[in-house]
């Protein structure tokens, strides 16, 4: 009777055990979403990188620079002298006449004369020199190229002999005179050389022109034989010319 009374006793604490840990797995159970959604992050802005981020090339605007005008010059008020070269110590080479309008090819170092064709000796190419305060200017003066001065020449060599003619009787030796002159187109150093048909050749010498002119020389020379004879002058620089004088001695 006590064994069994034990064993009902054991089997009722077991069934209250039981009830328990039905109420205790109750009260673990995980709660109910709440009916509120729970708010969502927005995600980051990406922020651009250079390597990501196209750029807009400007194609600068193209700047249109005027052309200036060709410079053309006439005269002012009057007929003007144009000059071998860029200065009054140069020897006058042609003109512009009042109403003539010619291009301007070239300028000295100051704009203070002005390199034209000459308008008188059409054809040839020759370029001649005008004051700039003498001149109306049309254009941009300044786009004309600057020109050096040019180099003066010899323009003449006139050898005079004089007697032209001379008559001995009878023959023997006789001594011509000699006048020769050199013309020069401005400053410039001249060389030159005296030479006979005796046979004669002087060492070069030189002469030096300050301003457009002649210089003149005087000489003599004799000859020991009937016949014509001459007399030489030969420049050498700075250009080529000569100029020769005759003389007869005539023995009857």
């Amino acid at each position: 009777m006590r064994i069994r009374s034990t064993m009902i006793t054991l089997g009722i604490l077991c069934s209250l055990l039981a009830g328990c840990g039905s109420s205790t797995s109750t009260s673990l159970a995980v709660a109910p979403a709440s009916d509120t959604p729970e708010s969502i992050p927005a995600p980051p802005t990406a922020t651009p990188t250079p390597e990501n981020t196209a750029t807009e090339t400007l194609t600068p605007t193209e700047t249109l620079t005027p052309t200036p005008a060709d410079p053309f010059v006439s005269p002012d008020g009057k007929d003007i002298s144009c000059y071998f070269g860029p200065g009054t110590e140069y020897a006058i080479d042609g003109g512009l006449l009042l109403g003539e309008k010619v291009p301007v090819l070239g300028r000295d170092e100051l704009t203070l004369w002005l390199q034209i064709e000459n308008p008188r000796i059409p054809g040839k190419n020759r370029m001649c020199w005008v004051s700039i305060e003498k001149v109306i200017t049309e254009g941009d003066i300044q786009s004309a190229p600057i020109v050096e001065a040019p180099v003066s020449l010899v323009t003449a060599v006139i050898v005079n002999v004089k007697p032209s003619k001379k008559s001995l009787s009878p023959c023997a030796s006789f001594t011509f005179k000699v006048n020769f002159s050199i013309q020069a187109t401005g400053p410039v150093t001249v060389t030159f050389q005296r030479s006979t048909s005796t046979g004669h050749n002087d060492a070069a010498e030189t002469v030096t022109f300050k301003k457009a002119g002649t210089k003149t020389f005087s000489d003599t020379f004799s000859v020991n034989s009937a016949g014509d004879h001459w007399f030489m002058v030969t420049v050498i620089y700075p250009n080529a010319t000569s100029g020769t004088g005759y003389g007869t001695l005539a023995c009857p």
